[in-house]
């Protein structure tokens, strides 16, 4: 995972947990903001699926090995043109 992706889901997590803590869970704004970074800051399918697989919170999950390429395809609905979210089809983790 690169160094930006990791940067980007630990800052992820963070915002996440905030939003949730405060009672904002249904904030769809606040849970955008939180990922949006994501898309830009990782560099490919594998560099997004890694940082799941290390911060599995950020995309509601207890465990990384939960984790799998639909899942990463439905966040990735609407970044499809963003590096971590191209030739997503392909992407076999």
């Amino acid at each position: 995972m690169t160094t930006a992706c990791a940067s980007a889901f630990e800052q992820s997590e963070v915002d996440l947990h905030t939003m949730y803590d405060s009672g904002r869970e249904n904030d769809e704004v606040a849970f955008t903001a939180a990922l949006d970074p994501l898309f830009d800051a990782c560099e490919s399918p594998a560099d997004l699926y890694a940082g799941g697989v290390k911060y599995p919170y950020v995309y509601g999950l207890t465990d990384g090995l939960y984790l799998d390429a639909m899942t990463l395809k439905i966040y990735c609905s609407g970044y499809e043109a963003t590096p971590a979210c191209t030739d997503m089809d392909s992407f076999k983790p």
